[in-house]
């Protein structure tokens, strides 16, 4: 088959209007050029009354059609030909000159549509893409809209490999020997009797040939077949979390005497894996622990649009902070990531969706209203296409399923396992079970008298139970979740649920491992979610119990949309509430920001994790915010920023935190010891809080083990900084969606970071290059991600620029008032 990319010559704008062509009337929203990945949500306007609210962002919605003119050789005629979409946000119509293709309600899945009946071979052909977002609320995360990841066309010929047709399977492997089959999917169209060969070429990451296999396999007509090979592999290089050793497979369908007809090419890794209560998760006989993080599918400031570099840059920060787990929420991730995830070694729970039937108040129209009738095709989709991803090795069929309580309802769950088992038997089945939402569900029939002060706890806090928000109800009962997750009817309403699937997920649950394994020892756990605040405890049994696989934090990356859940609101009009208001628009609870920077409470967490080395982390409250109390959110984490330069704040009280995994801590300012105190006696294990007066100069943590120093850390306090600005690459390709990342800041002459400093940047550039965003991490600005200035975010800001059309030198020029210009040269190749 030949797969060509489909990201370029298209046009965006409002959808057609044949009666108002006819009249004479303006379109509804002109048609400009764009060049896939595109999000059609993000450059729009927002205010605070948008339909969308709270949930993506304050953002606008409405329905975009794309159109593009294109042309199949006239060779091809007879070939299937399809547009191979890998994500549109949502309920998506294909015509191709003007007839109908097919319609594609989910906005996550990717999709194939089949177009050579309606191609004019060697003319013309005009494709028209309707995707309609413009039906609100339909989620409660940002979820953009339009065709936001990448479209290819694809041909083969009559007799071919199916799409997604090649499976690699491990079934046994050690350091000695792998043994692998190869299933391929072979079609044919046309009448007769035809005998092939499949050939089957494995090559290891140098290219060098380890294995090879040739099969014979006859179709009779209009005919499918399966060619399964097993292929036995010397010495194997297994791929594993950190170790992720990966192979190519070459399959090539060719006739008896040696003509080739179609062939492609599959990446995959070689793994085992085994899974039990005793012994936990074992990949290739190793029991690993799953540190893992929660990522929603935005890209920050690009909005929805997927691209690779993107992807790849997530990805490799994710592992470098100590993450070796990943799960996809709540929706199949895209292919860029899966794949940078195989690369990076980091194993991935893909996810399938966030409702079923039953959906919440907030977003009625979401997926719900397809699931009955697209479930079975969705699930193929995303199975099919995740198949050899070695990173891939939990599927979860939902998350907070409202579902799931009702014995009747459940049984979706049971369709759902058996439909995954029967296309991938060798992985693992979860569900993410979140208490509060069964509870709420089960007990909207009671008095209310009896939700609000007896069935949670008295934690609930309304009297309204039929319209109990479950996010706004886990806001308020945050302090009170443990008493919620004992509650005697959640052994009822999960048991069904939970012999459906291979691991039990429990999102902020852990008080229920114990209890839950104490009735039913044969279960196996896993923390589909979990807050920061909880995570000594919840690794504690995570360590302590083979049975626990791992957990998963809320969330790994900071994400457009529900708004400000993570916030922490010094502001003197500040309400509390479970989101924030207007311009809100990021949830603000992230181990990374929108930017793809560390956060304090990453450190922290990798410090529970046991990395670092003992290493101290040193952060800093500004001085301006010294005793007072916060509007915090229920994923907030305190507003500490590792910098001791805060201008006009001599003499002021400055409160400062130490994560550390030592005994003590010791904090010198200026060279002299102004406190020692003892790990984890404060407000947070794992933590050291001081107060001192804030002096510029330099402020260092000592940590010690049994009285014997073993880590030190320091801020000093910056003077001069200038306008800072570097690219992660200098090399771009032309006529790709090569991405380069500049990194913008103050910092002086040793390079000590200025995060104080609030001067407006403005970014401009020359050359095959354009600006695809710009921005900062402020999770609630008032400027467009399509602006060219922008007031940094406690000291930064970025630009992302996309590669041209064309060849040759670029630069990216960055200036702010009262500091000189800085200029980046770029090369588009």
């Amino acid at each position: 088959m030949i797969i060509t990319d489909f990201n370029r010559g298209w046009r965006a704008g409002g959808p057609e209007n044949p009666f108002a062509a006819i009249m004479g009337l303006a379109e509804s929203r002109p048609a400009e050029p764009v060049t896939l990945p595109h999000d059609a949500m993000i450059g729009g306007p927002r205010a605070a009354d948008a339909i969308t609210g709270q949930g993506q962002g304050y953002y606008g919605a409405e329905d975009v059609e794309y159109t593009k003119t294109f042309t199949v050789d006239a060779s091809l005629e007879g070939h299937a030909v399809w547009l191979a979409f890998e994500g549109a946000y949502m309920n998506t119509t294909v015509f191709v000159n003007e007839t109908f293709i097919l319609n594609w309600p989910n906005g996550y899945t990717d999709f194939t549509a089949r177009i050579d009946g309606a191609v004019r071979y060697g003319q013309s052909n005009r494709v028209r893409v309707v995707v309609r977002n413009g039906m609100q609320r339909n989620s409660r995360w940002y979820a953009g809209g339009g065709i936001y990841r990448d479209v290819h066309l694809i041909t083969a010929p009559p007799t071919r490999i199916a799409l997604d047709g090649v499976r690699i399977t491990t079934l046994d492997a050690d350091a000695t020997a792998g043994v692998i089959r190869v299933e391929t999917d072979i079609e044919q169209e046309i009448p007769g009797r035809r005998s092939l060969r499949a050939v089957t070429t494995i090559r290891d990451a140098d290219g060098a040939v380890v294995a090879s296999r040739s099969g014979k396999v006859t179709l009779v007509g209009v005919d499918r077949r399966t060619a399964t090979s097993r292929v036995d592999i010397a010495d194997p290089q297994l791929w594993n979390i950190g170790r992720p050793n990966l192979y190519t497979c070459e399959t090539v369908l060719e006739t008896l005497d040696g003509e080739q007809l179609d062939s492609t090419t599959t990446t995959f890794g070689i793994r085992k894996l085994q899974l039990d209560g005793l012994r936990g998760l074992r990949i290739n006989g190793e029991s690993v622990k799953l540190r893992g993080g929660c990522v929603h599918h935005d890209s920050g400031i690009l909005g929805s649009a997927t691209f690779a570099d993107f992807e790849d840059r997530r990805v490799r920060r994710l592992r470098d902070a100590g993450y070796n787990a990943i799960r996809s929420a709540h929706n199949p991730i895209g292919r860029a990531f899966l794949e940078a995830c195989d690369r990076y070694g980091l194993v991935v729970m893909d996810e399938f969706t966030d409702s079923w039937n039953k959906t919440t108040e907030m977003t009625n129209l979401d997926y719900n209203l397809y699931f009955s009738e697209y479930w079975e095709r969705d699930v193929e989709r995303m199975v099919r296409r995740d198949y050899n991803h070695p990173s891939v090795i939990i599927y979860s069929i939902g998350n907070e399923i409202a579902d799931i309580g009702d014995d009747v309802n459940a049984i979706w769950g049971f369709k759902l396992a058996e439909k995954i088992k029967s296309i991938d038997p060798d992985r693992y089945v979860t569900l993410a079970i979140q208490a509060v939402a069964l509870l709420t569900e089960s007990l909207t029939s009671l008095p209310p008298e009896a939700l609000r002060t007896t069935d949670l706890g008295g934690a609930a806090g309304t009297t309204d139970t039929a319209s109990i928000d479950v996010n706004t109800l886990l806001q308020n009962v945050f302090s009170s979740l443990d008493k919620i997750m004992v509650h005697p009817l959640l052994d009822s309403l999960t048991e069904q649920i939970a012999d459906m699937v291979d691991i039990v997920g429990y999102n902020y649950a852990p008080v229920r491992y114990e209890i839950d394994h104490a009735k039913y020892p044969h279960r196996i756990f896993v923390g589909s979610e979990m807050s920061p605040q909880a995570l000594p405890e919840s690794w504690d049994l995570v360590q302590k119990h083979p049975f626990v696989l791992g957990d998963f934090a809320w969330t790994a990356w900071d994400y457009l949309g529900e708004v400000g859940i993570g916030r922490v609101d010094y502001s003197q009009d500040a309400q509390p509430s479970y989101m924030g208001s207007y311009p809100w628009i990021a949830s603000y609870g992230g181990d990374f920001d929108i930017l793809g920077n560390r956060r304090p409470r990453s450190f922290w967490r990798e410090i529970v994790w046991g990395g670092r080395h003992h290493e101290p982390y040193l952060v800093v409250e500004p001085p301006q915010y010294h005793g007072k109390t916060p509007i915090v959110g229920g994923y907030s984490w305190p507003e500490v920023h590792p910098s001791w330069t805060w201008p006009g704040e001599d003499g002021r009280p400055v409160a400062v935190q130490v994560y550390s995994d030592a005994d003590e801590v010791e904090l010198l300012l200026n060279g002299t010891v102004v406190a020692r105190t003892t790990v984890g006696t404060g407000q947070r294990k794992f933590s050291a809080e001081f107060d001192l007066t804030y002096q510029p100069g330099t402020l260092e943590a000592v940590a010690y083990i049994d009285g014997a120093e073993v880590g030190r850390s320091s801020l000093r306090t910056a003077t001069g900084a200038r306008l800072t600005a570097t690219a992660e690459t200098h090399k771009l390709r032309a006529g790709s969606n090569d991405l380069a990342f500049i990194n913008i800041g103050f910092a002086d002459q040793h390079g000590q970071e200025d995060l104080s400093i609030i001067t407006p940047v403005t970014i401009e550039v020359t050359g095959p290059v354009t600006v695809q965003a710009s921005g900062s991490a402020n999770p609630k600005p008032e400027d467009s991600y399509r602006d060219l200035t922008h007031t940094p975010y406690w000291g930064k800001a970025m630009a992302v620029i996309r590669a041209g059309e064309s060849t040759g030198a670029a630069q990216v020029t960055v200036t702010a008032a009262g500091h000189d210009p800085v200029t980046i040269d770029l090369t588009v190749d």
